[in-house]
């Protein structure tokens, strides 16, 4: 009658939420027409996601103040909700984006971009001393709490020093948020790709990039950013590993070249 089986009955009335009108022969449960309306309220409620705890609490006293109130508590965790989704599926397909790029990619690769601005989060310096390992350990964790879906990779931050050059030293491990509180400004961006882990090793990569900045008359106005778009999730070996680098820089020429696979 009430359209709820019988053991979440017996379970809601074991919990005070709908107790029987009165008890029938062999004990059985019977309920009244107004606990019918009740018990399509509970499952009504249930359905939208609301917990039981919130539904008693509901029912002891409900009025038509009440109900919005509750109603409007639940839709604000249901956007919260939503909004987590969208931001999960965004990173999967970033992910699956990145993964098609690396597979189809000619290494060792260089462009120069428009990009529009990005917000990220950063942690604290790495500059190779005992304490590196908690500071990635915090960082992570802050992740986590920050992005729970686990697909933004960490990428690293080499500030910028005096004179033409890029990479390499001290840096701030990093990952890509809307939410992030640091911004790295729309403009014109020098992007490589290549695999850091191959028999060349990263100074000659880095080596390459200030050659095409040489060549193609630019000058670096900001930090080096080194981002893994293949991690350990999708590769067998160190040698599939991708790294995507993005300087900001500005042209010292108007005449220069765009792209170049040297």
């Amino acid at each position: 009658m009430t359209g709820i089986n019988a053991p979440l009955l017996r379970y809601y009335d074991s919990i005070g939420l709908l107790i029987p009108a009165y008890r029938g022969e062999n004990n059985y449960r019977m309920y009244s027409y107004a606990q019918v309306e009740t018990a399509w309220m509970i499952e009504t409620l249930r359905s939208l996601g609301m917990p039981l705890c919130a539904i008693k609490e509901h029912l002891s006293n409900y009025t038509a103040a009440g109900t919005v109130d509750i109603l409007t508590r639940q839709l604000g965790l249901i956007d919260a909700e939503l909004n987590k989704l969208t931001q999960t599926r965004e990173h999967i397909v970033q992910f699956i984006d990145d993964l098609n790029l690396a597979m189809k990619i000619k290494i060792p690769f260089i462009s120069l971009e428009e990009h529009e601005e990005m917000h990220y989060f950063i942690g604290s310096l790495i500059d190779s001393t005992a304490d590196d390992v908690n500071v990635m350990v915090d960082f992570v964790k802050r992740c986590q709490r920050i992005q729970p879906c686990g697909l933004s990779n960490i990428g690293f931050i080499y500030p910028k020093r005096d004179g033409e050059s890029c990479g390499g030293g001290a840096a701030y491990p990093y990952i890509q948020s809307p939410l992030g509180e640091c911004l790295a400004e729309k403009g014109l961006y020098l992007v490589s790709y290549d695999n850091f882990y191959n028999t060349e090793g990263s100074s000659k990569h880095f080596d390459r990039i200030m050659k095409y900045v040489r060549d193609n008359g630019l000058e670096i106005c900001g930090d080096t950013f080194e981002y893994p778009i293949v991690n350990e999730m999708a590769m067998d070996s160190r040698d599939d590993m991708l790294m995507r680098i993005t300087i900001r820089v500005k042209r010292k020429n108007p005449q220069t070249r765009s792209e170049s696979g040297d």
